[in-house]
């Protein structure tokens, strides 16, 4: 369940459900088919497709991994959720992907990102919608950049990572009891990023979150980047999560 896939066709074969008045089903296929459409129609090209489904693909989350020179390290993405069973609501985002790791970064954005009940006209706006936020794609993705670049010039002690984590975990409900161990481990034994800065840290958070279930993946990676974005003051943050830590704390 929590396995990420690249295999489309059983996520394509599960039946749509039924309309009713107050209902109103999105097929998967318009998001593995149509948004892969609409990102070629823009001239972007899909390096990786992968899925992570949960219910019997009933609840589906995916990303596409859009081909670019840009960065060695990061790669622009595009996110969604759908759901069969109205546990999810329809959902599509401009992200990001470390690919050392595959760790996803999701900013909160309101022009990158878009997300809708099924109900009502909810097909036509989530297809409307799909271009404005793949039109977003590179400004978003030039953002994160940036707050990466950002997050590599703070550097971290032990005191403030402690306090960090306790916070997530303890006042925000950012990070569940299930991935401390693994957040943990990652804090003092990273392979991929053994360093103190606040780029390090995201993504000791980030594999925590790895392998989470679908209804809770691209929610906890949104939450993260809204806490980092706000605590650190990087550029775009939404400051939904208190005062930021000043600098002299750190040292």
């Amino acid at each position: 369940m929590k396995d990420w896939s690249t295999t489309r066709e059983f996520l394509l074969e599960i039946p749509k459900p039924i309309a009713t008045k107050s209902y109103s089903p999105i097929a998967h296929s318009v998001f593995i088919n149509e948004l892969q459409e609409e990102l070629y129609k823009k001239g972007y090209e899909v390096a990786e497709e992968r899925y992570l489904h949960a219910n019997k693909g009933q609840i589906l989350t995916g990303n596409f991994r859009i081909t670019d020179n840009t960065s060695n390290e990061l790669m622009p993405c595009i996110n969604f959720t759908n759901s069969y069973n109205k546990m999810r609501k329809a959902s599509i985002r401009a992200t990001a992907m470390v690919l050392v790791c595959k760790n996803g970064m999701m900013g909160s954005t309101s022009v990158g990102s878009y997300s809708r009940k099924h109900s009502g006209t909810a097909l036509e706006d989530i297809r409307i919608k799909m271009g404005e936020v793949v039109n977003s794609l590179e400004a978003e993705f030039e953002r994160l950049l940036l707050n990466v670049e950002e997050m590599k010039q703070i550097e971290l002690n032990k005191k403030i990572i402690a306090q960090l984590v306790g916070d997530m975990y303890i006042n925000e409900n950012l990070i569940k009891t299930e991935q401390l161990s693994i957040l943990n481990n990652e804090i003092h034994s990273s392979i991929n990023f053994k360093g103190n800065s606040v780029w390090d840290f995201y993504n000791h958070v980030t594999e925590s979150l790895h392998n989470n279930h679908p209804m809770e993946y691209d929610k906890q990676h949104i939450k993260l980047h809204s806490y980092i974005s706000s605590k650190f003051n990087l550029t775009g943050n939404n400051r939904l999560y208190g005062n930021e830590i000043e600098i002299a704390e750190l040292v």
